[in-house]
């Protein structure tokens, strides 16, 4: 199954057939229950060094690993499908509510 089915509207990947990530565990579609629970992060968006004096902005974004996001990463140096994933959410609420559909959780 290919990770680049990402709806470009909504920033969620269409549900599929699980996968078979490299360590042999079986990883669920983006939006389906399972999916990133042990990859998938909710952070404070990083702002470019010397832009903010605390380097982060008042944003929040999505890091799932299992979509092939690191945290390392700074948003200009992932793909347009991940950046559409990570966001960034300006709120708290809106955050916690695109991390938890990204997991399949009911929100």
């Amino acid at each position: 199954m290919s990770r680049d089915n990402l709806d470009s509207a909504t920033g969620k990947q269409a549900a599929g057939p699980s996968i078979l990530a490299a360590n042999g565990r079986v990883v669920p579609a983006a939006g389906q229950p399972g999916h990133g629970e042990f990859t998938a992060s909710l952070r404070r968006q990083r702002v470019r060094p010397g832009r903010l004096e605390d380097g982060y902005t008042g944003a929040f974004e999505v890091i799932c690993g299992d979509c092939g996001d690191y945290s390392t990463l700074d948003y200009s140096q992932v793909s347009p499908r991940l950046q559409r994933l990570r966001g960034p959410y300006n709120t708290i609420k809106a955050g916690l509510a695109a991390y938890q559909g990204h997991l399949g959780q009911v929100n």
